[in-house]
């Protein structure tokens, strides 16, 4: 019963936490005062764009078990904010092969080893480790 109260909002309706988030990531356009070269503008830019990502790291714990497909959406648009975060490659490989979907595994494998290379970087033996367990 608590957990149901945490859940409804001052006049007693559902709150759907997920819908909250997923509004307040899509209020997020993109690079921040990019043609700006003053400190201040990169430390704002770099807190909004850490801020965006827990959005849609919230989104994906929030939806991952019950609604994958939002999941989905969170992780792949907090890969393209952050191409170097293999924790979210290795969480969307896991969404994808509870799903059954191997093709996509291997498609997020892929675009994985494409994002690290562009930094000099290969998916770590953990990242090989999850795709191989969801491929077999």
């Amino acid at each position: 019963m608590e957990r149901q109260s945490r859940h409804r909002g001052r006049h007693g309706r559902r709150i759907d936490p997920a819908r909250h988030l997923r509004e307040a990531a899509a209020t997020h356009t993109g690079a921040f005062a990019t043609d700006y070269d003053f400190p201040w503008v990169e430390e704002h830019a770099t807190r909004l764009r850490n801020e965006i990502l827990e959005v849609l790291d919230r989104i994906t714990e929030i939806t991952e078990m019950d609604r994958p497909q939002l999941a989905i959406s969170a992780l792949w648009s907090a890969i393209d904010q952050d191409p170097g975060g293999e924790i979210r490659y290795q969480t969307l490989m896991r969404v994808l092969g509870r799903l059954h979907r191997t093709d996509a595994v291997r498609q997020v494998l892929h675009q994985c080893y494409i994002n690290l290379g562009k930094i000099g970087a290969e998916p770590s033996p953990v990242t090989l480790r999850v795709a191989s367990r969801q491929l077999h």
